[in-house]
């Protein structure tokens, strides 16, 4: 979780040698979450709202703006910042809890726009993401090329093919994308019926791409999860089409956010074409592989672990 902007002072607290208390996290979310989604979290609130609930902070303001955060949680310490200096410096903040360092499984850490950081020892990057808030107006549409339809999704019987056609357009994606993930997230209260859909090639007669877009109903913000297409059908300019039937079937809500990988400038690209402005990028670090794995983490393979968040969302085409 990421947050950068408190309205009310506060200084910096220490936590207590017992079991810290349990803050109103909930709450400091949802007053800054509308305003500014991409940069108060790194997925939608409804992803990591159970999440945020076994989070507590040490927070430094300079009595306007939040400068630094640490959140803590049994397995993990995040780090963000907005103005370094005014308050707490990021390597003031690595340094008062490097101690837990050797006992997280990870440790995502937030880049400003202008600056860079050094990562904490023992820890390496997992890669670089980003995420984005739709800009204010209407975008053009961009018209399917033609050979192609949408075809509806059926999550009582398309589970199977969707995730076969996930594996087949991103190969990283087979291991944790599954049939049983994709339906647990049909039961989600995110879940959005109409925000998937199947690209379909009418002379092959076979599905060729896959869109999972969902909808908050707690903000009324809509997101774009995946814009997937096979290898063979990129760059005609069928994901950008995928995306602009996405966003007008998510024109009903209040705000659309998006996130993806820093390293795949396609969707990068595709994005900023399709009017995702104000991109805030963030860094996920890990222990290096073969260090020795810190006893079970409370988050497990949910919200905020490395598995979970390499599933942010990308666009090919």
């Amino acid at each position: 979780m990421i947050l950068t902007a408190l309205h009310s002072p506060g200084s910096l607290r220490a936590p207590s040698d017992g079991p810290p208390k349990r803050s109103a996290t909930l709450e400091l979310v949802r007053a800054l979450y509308p305003g500014a989604p991409h940069a108060t979290l790194c997925l939608p609130f409804c992803k990591l709202k159970q999440d945020l609930a076994r989070c507590h902070y040490l927070a430094s303001t300079d009595g306007n703006r939040l400068s630094a955060v640490v959140a803590h949680t049994r397995s993990a310490i995040e780090f963000t910042w907005c103005r370094p200096g005014r308050a707490e410096t990021l390597s003031n903040l690595i340094a008062q809890v490097e101690h837990r360092l050797p006992a997280l499984a990870f440790l995502p850490v937030v880049e400003t726009e202008a600056g860079d950081w050094t990562a904490p020892p023992g820890l390496q990057s997992r890669g670089r993401f980003f995420r984005g808030v739709l800009g204010e107006g209407r975008r053009g549409r961009r018209a399917l090329p033609a050979g192609f339809e949408f075809a509806p999704f059926d999550p009582e019987s398309d589970l199977g093919a969707a995730a076969e056609l996930l594996g087949a357009c991103e190969p990283r994606l087979a291991a944790h994308m599954g049939p049983g993930q994709l339906g647990r997230i049909t039961r989600s209260d995110y879940y959005f019926a109409d925000g998937w859909f199947f690209l379909r090639d009418r002379a092959l007669g076979r599905r060729v791409g896959l869109a999972i877009n969902g909808c908050c109903p707690e903000f009324g913000e809509g997101f774009v999860d995946w814009i997937q297409v096979l290898p063979a059908h990129r760059g005609r300019g069928l994901g950008t089409a995928m995306l602009s039937e996405a966003l007008r079937r998510l024109e009903h809500a209040r705000f659309v956010t998006v996130s993806g990988s820093l390293d795949d400038l396609r969707a990068g690209e595709l994005f900023a074409r399709c009017g995702f402005r104000q991109m805030r990028r963030w860094t996920i670090l890990a222990r290096p592989e073969g260090a020795p794995e810190p006893g079970a983490p409370s988050l497990g393979a949910g919200a905020g672990s490395p598995s979970r968040l390499r599933g942010a969302a990308s666009a090919e085409g």
